[in-house]
C-alpha cells in the first residue's frame, strides 16, 4: 500500500506538527518516522526500491488517508528529479505545502544548525558569504521556485499550500481546510490538536527557546548575539541592512507565490 499523501516541506516550516495532527485524525495514517527520505535522491533511500518504501504503510490499508512529510523533497536545485521520481510512483497523491516567513525560517533553520553544531559561523557571516543565495538556507525559502518542480507534474488541484503562521495562530480553521482538500472529515477536533506538537526546543519555547539553547553553548559576547536574535514578537532581530540584503535573496520568489495561491501572507516580512 503506498501513499496518497507527502507533506514535501518546507524545513522549520511546521512539517513535524502538521505530520503529528493529521495522524491524529482516525481517518489518516502518518508513516514513523516521519521523514522517509525516498525520493530525494538515488544516494538517499531510492535506492531501497519501491517495496522498501511501501513497507511503512502495510498496515495503513484501513485509511483513507496514508502520507510522510520529508521537508528534504524540496530543496532543488541542490536535489534534482525528485518531482520526477514521485510523480512515476505514486503520480495521484496528494501534496501539502509547509510554508513561512522567508527570512524567519531561514534564521530557524540557521538557530538550528547552529544548536547541533552543523554551522559554526556567525549568523553575519552567513548573510554576507557571497553564496548565500545558492545555500540551503535560501533555496528552501524559495516556495515557488521549490513548488514549480511539482507543479510541472501534479495539477494544481493536487497540492495545498499552507502557512506555517496560520496552523499556529488559527489552528482549527488551518486544519479543517487541510482535512477537505484530503477529503476527510473536516470538522474533526481532539484536544491533542490544541497543543504545539512539535520539536523539543520548540516546546521549551520555540524561536525563543532554540535561541536561548544556542547561547547556552556559545561564550559570553557571542552568547548575547544570539539572544539578541529575538525581537519583542518572537522575529528574529536583524540590523536593517542586514534583513533589506536577505530581502533581495526572497522577494520576487515570495511575490510569484502570493500570485500562484492567491494568498497575501501579510505577517511575512518579504
Amino acid at each position: 500500500m503506498l501513499p496518497n499523501l507527502v507533506v514535501i516541506g518546507a524545513q522549520k516550516a511546521g512539517t513535524t506538527s502538521l505530520h503529528r495532527y493529521l495522524d491524529r485524525h482516525p481517518e489518516v495514517s502518518m508513516s514513523t518516522p516521519k521523514e522517509l527520505n525516498f525520493f530525494t535522491s538515488p544516494a538517499w533511500n531510492w535506492w531501497r526500491g519501491v517495496d522498501w518504501y511501501e513497507s511503512h504503510f502495510a498496515d495503513a490499508g484501513a485509511f483513507a488517508v496514508r502520507g510522510e512529510s520529508s521537508p528534504s523533497y524540496t530543496t532543488y536545485p541542490r536535489e534534482t528529479g525528485i518531482a520526477e521520481r514521485m510523480h512515476a510512483v505514486i503520480p495521484d497523491a496528494r501534496l501539502v505545502y509547509m510554508v513561512r516567513d522567508p527570512i524567519d525560517r531561514m534564521v530557524s533553520q540557521y538557530l538550528h544548525l547552529r544548536a547541533n553544531g552543523h554551522e559554526l559561523r556567525s549568523l553575519a557571516e552567513v548573510c554576507s558569504d557571497p553564496a548565500l543565495a545558492d545555500s540551503t538556507y535560501v533555496i528552501q525559502g524559495r516556495y515557488h521556485l521549490q513548488l514549480s518542480q511539482f507543479l510541472a507534474r501534479y495539477s494544481r488541484d493536487r497540492v495545498l499550500v499552507i502557512a506555517q503562521e496560520d496552523l499556529l495562530r488559527r489552528r482549527r480553521d488551518t486544519l479543517r481546510r487541510v482535512f477537505r482538500f484530503l477529503e476527510v472529515h473536516p470538522e474533526f477536533w481532539a484536544p491533542e490538536l490544541a497543543v504545539v506538537a512539535n520539536t523539543a526546543a520548540d516546546k521549551a519555547g520555540g524561536l525563543r527557546g532554540r535561541a536561548r539553547s544556542v547561547a547556552r553553548t556559545l561564550p559570553g559576547p557571542a552568547a548575547s548575539g544570539a539572544e539578541a536574535l529575538l525581537a519583542r514578537s518572537g522575529r528574529p532581530r536583524l540590523k536593517p541592512g542586514v534583513r533589506r540584503r536577505l530581502t533581495t535573496h526572497f522577494a520576487a520568489d515570495a511575490d510569484r507565490l502570493r500570485r500562484l495561491t492567491g494568498r497575501r501572507f501579510r505577517s511575512w516580512s518579504v
